[in-house]
């Protein structure tokens, strides 16, 4: 398979040329194409950008955006890049199978370089799967989000209403535990810092509402990579809660605009019938 065709060349980048970062611009108008994810690439910081290594972990995940350049556009980001001599350009297939180039370094160009565990540059993968999966009510808390997000399944934890809501006896909010016979559907969206701090505030994290807690999450096309996510911390959690009818609707909203399975949907729908 061939990225070069009269429709372009497809490239993933994951640093300083995703949106709103400071290289964008360098793409050229080109199309975007949505978030990807390339196994076996680890991502080190570099200071004012990144590069990432290839190499054969089939557990280092990288994300970035998928775009499509014209020929002229693609000669502007190997000047950029430096390419060759500085940065490698080497065609990559992409955890949904869309082969794509990636500029990508040598492990000598790294070696006193921080990895990036996440494989994210500039921003956190966090997954959602309560009311903050309706986008409108996640973009006004997190206003850097660019309002993209990846569908993925949540292994060995189960979903409830089961985190009490504040000053209520009978309301509750979503939250998740684990228990290795069940899974939970949900969104990773990426935030920038000022988001995350941003949520933490509404979770309640400093009062103990919610842990923030890291865990492995799997696409639809089998990518396992890790995330952040809120967990109700255990003396706020109770049994014999329901949801508010406004809490359930922002569930319900995200739930029909991220087009989650349906299965799913039948699983939340019976937890959320009963509102007050």
């Amino acid at each position: 398979m061939t990225t070069a065709s009269f429709d372009g060349h497809l490239v993933f980048v994951y640093g300083s040329l995703k949106a709103r970062h400071a290289n964008h611009g360098y793409l050229g108008g080109g199309a975007f194409l949505g978030r990807r994810l390339l196994i076996g690439a680890h991502l080190h910081n570099l200071g004012a950008y990144p590069m990432a290594v290839l190499n054969q972990d089939s557990e280092a995940v990288l994300h970035g955006e998928l775009y499509r350049v014209d020929t002229a556009g693609l000669a502007q980001l190997d000047r950029l890049e430096g390419y060759p001599g500085y940065y490698n350009r080497s065609r990559c297939r992409l955890s949904d199978g869309t082969v794509a180039w990636v500029f990508h370094g040598q492990s000598d160009q790294v070696s006193q370089a921080p990895r990036l565990s996440n494989g994210d540059w500039a921003t956190t993968p966090v997954l959602h799967y309560g009311s903050n999966l309706d986008p409108s009510r996640l973009a006004r808390r997190c206003p850097d989000w660019d309002g993209h997000g990846l569908v993925v399944e949540l292994d060995g934890w189960s979903w409830a209403i089961d985190k009490q809501a504040h000053g209520s006896t009978i309301h509750g909010y979503a939250g998740i535990r684990l228990r290795p016979d069940s899974s939970t559907w949900g969104v990773v969206t990426h935030l920038s810092g000022s988001d995350i701090e941003e949520l933490d505030v509404c979770e309640g994290v400093s009062g103990g509402h919610y842990v923030k807690t890291t865990v492995t999450v799997k696409s639809r096309c089998g990518a396992a990579f890790e995330v952040l996510t809120y967990v109700p911390g255990d003396s706020f959690r109770r049994s014999g809660l329901v949801a508010a009818a406004a809490y359930r609707n922002h569930i319900l909203t995200g739930l029909d605009h991220w087009e989650l399975p349906a299965a799913w949907r039948s699983t939340l729908d019976a937890s959320l019938s009963t509102t007050a």
